[in-house]
């Protein structure tokens, strides 16, 4: 899929001009976006470390963010564009959170949190697929 092969290359606003592009040509855009996120997501995973042992010290000075570990972080864009997917963008930050916390990386977690519209916050029902 193109969209995922944007990587770190497209800023926000180049993503976004992707999803209308791709409405444009009469595609359902909230299905791309989630796809493109999932893609993204899973190959992030696949190239990060799996998480071993106890969890690491979160006093130390932290290094700088990696190219993979940034994808991971950008790849809730792709679901925050829009109100029809911010159940999935809700369920993929909690994914993608819970691997920043658990490999020590909170500034990259407060950074996913302050990414993430203040509307996911009004999301009151469960999804269906965890009921």
């Amino acid at each position: 899929m193109f969209l995922t092969s944007l990587e770190l290359t497209a800023d926000i606003n180049e993503r976004r001009l992707a999803l209308n592009r791709a409405r444009e040509h009469g595609l359902n855009v909230h299905r791309v976006a989630v796809v493109t996120a999932e893609r993204t997501i899973d190959r992030a995973f696949e190239l990060l470390p799996q998480m071993k042992g106890p969890l690491p010290s979160v006093i130390a000075l932290q290094a700088s963010p990696s190219d993979i570990e940034l994808l991971l972080l950008r790849s809730i864009e792709w679901t925050t564009f829009e109100d029809g997917t911010y159940d999935t963008a809700l369920e993929q930050a909690t994914v993608i959170l819970r691997y920043f916390l658990g490999a020590g990386r909170v500034s990259l977690a407060k950074n996913l949190v302050e990414m993430l519209p203040r509307e996911l916050a009004s999301i009151d029902q469960p999804e269906e697929r965890a009921t």
